[in-house]
């Protein structure tokens, strides 16, 4: 991975370890004559932990990227583009129905972690589902063109036939032998054939 994603990654979850240690420093209730430096204590851990799981963290990230992307390679254009599609309206729905969840925000203490953690998972379930459902209906108009009304795309057919470099047969007619001729022949042999068992 870059250094600069490695650099990036050390950051925000330094940051986030820093953050979630001040929470729980602020939490806890602390003796009258803690000192300054007890109590950053716990947020100075947390960040430490941060920058030390980050590697950890980006090569996880790193690995579902490129899952996603051979994922994404792997599909024809219309099942992106549905996926794409379902992926915003899952994001759209779970947009619209946030407010229903807002009121564990008013929780004392761990209200708003509660909240926030609600609105994460309802937010990645409502764009899992999307995606699923768009990969499901797939837009089948985006595959074939106006002037068509199958269910399928048009395919270009090739009938020739090459072996070794030279055309045997193009558009169904073969080039390499006189097709009346073997026919004929194959007749007599026929007769012949019948003649001999006969």
């Amino acid at each position: 991975m870059n250094l600069l994603f490695r650099i990036i990654f050390a950051c925000l979850f330094g940051l986030v370890g820093l953050l979630i240690g001040r929470e729980i420093s602020l939490a806890i209730h602390w003796p009258e004559e803690t000192s300054r430096l007890e109590l950053n204590a716990i947020p100075a851990l947390g960040l430490l932990v941060g920058i030390v799981l980050s590697p950890f963290i980006a090569r996880g990230f790193e690995r579902a990227v490129s899952a996603v992307e051979e994922n994404v390679a792997r599909r024809n254009p219309a099942e992106a583009w549905s996926a794409a599609l379902g992926l915003i309206a899952g994001l759209v729905v779970a947009f619209l129905i946030r407010d229903i969840f807002s009121s564990f925000a008013l929780m004392p203490r761990v209200g708003p972690m509660i909240s926030f953690v609600t609105n994460v998972l309802v937010t990645l379930f409502c764009a899992y589902f999307g995606m699923r459902l768009g990969l499901r209906q797939r837009l089948s108009w985006w595959s074939r063109g106006a002037a068509y009304s199958s269910e399928a795309a048009p395919k270009l057919l090739d009938t020739s036939v090459i072996v070794d470099g030279r055309v045997l047969m193009r558009n169904r007619e073969l080039l390499t032998m006189d097709e009346a001729k073997v026919l004929s022949e194959a007749r007599e042999h026929g007769d012949r054939l019948a003649a001999a068992i006969d």
